[in-house]
């Protein structure tokens, strides 16, 4: 009689079956997770050296800065501050002749 595992001559309690049965959901979650993570990593601006070579906490860290930053850049907030400040508009700075190079 065989089993459900495949091995001939071996019958397999229900618990070892839902076992089996989890080890393989498991490994496939793991396998669509790591697909989304490479997904993820050559879609950041990185040479795909770079991004080839991150582990995924790595990717998450470098996902959420990139996203940050990019939040940062089209809000036209201050990138000096170390928050947002609600209600400010970025104020163009007064032109320095002192700055400015000499005419020609």
């Amino acid at each position: 009689l065989a089993g459900q595992g495949g091995r001939p001559g071996v019958v397999q309690s229900t618990t070892e079956i839902r076992k089996e049965k989890s080890r393989d959901a498991a490994r496939c979650r793991r396998s669509k997770e790591t697909e989304v993570f490479y997904q993820l990593a050559h879609t950041l601006p990185f040479a795909r050296g770079v991004s080839a070579h991150l582990d995924k906490a790595s990717i998450m860290r470098l996902t959420i800065s990139y996203l940050r930053m990019h939040k940062l850049l089209n809000s036209g907030a201050d990138p000096h501050l170390p928050f947002p400040v609600q209600g400010t508009k970025t104020v163009q700075p007064e032109p320095n002749p002192a700055l400015e190079a000499p005419p020609d």
